[in-house]
């Protein structure tokens, strides 16, 4: 029709199908597959086991990366922000100094609390 693009000779392969600007699409490349006619032979095995196996060990080195990345902002978070059991960690070594009696004489909290609240009254 009139208007309409017509693909150029060049861009037309033996295989007839269409390379030209008017079947490229920015994103997803040419309309079609480059290697649809191709055989997949040993050679291609080959590099498909040799690229995954690299990507495989990209993959455990990023992991490697993330984790150490991960493990090195938790300890600058412990160091800025301790937990409170470390906070309290001292304190907690030094019950096991305390005798019955003084254990027995810590009053229960709900004892404050319902004093509390007849005072209130």
């Amino acid at each position: 029709g009139f208007g309409e693009a017509k693909p150029n000779a060049d861009a037309i392969n033996a295989d007839g199908a269409d390379f030209s600007e008017t079947n490229y699409d920015a994103f997803s490349g040419f309309g079609g597959s480059l290697f649809a006619n191709t055989q997949y032979d040993k050679d291609d095995e080959e590099a498909d086991r040799i690229w995954e196996s690299v990507e495989k060990r990209m993959d455990e080195k990023r992991k490697r990366q993330r984790e150490a990345k991960s493990k090195r902002a938790e300890e600058k978070l412990r160091k800025t922000r301790p937990k409170i059991a470390d906070q309290f960690a001292d304190l907690k070594s030094e019950l096991s100094s305390v005798r019955q009696e003084e254990w027995d004489s810590i009053p229960e909290a709900s004892t404050g609390v319902r004093n509390r609240r007849q005072v209130e009254k």
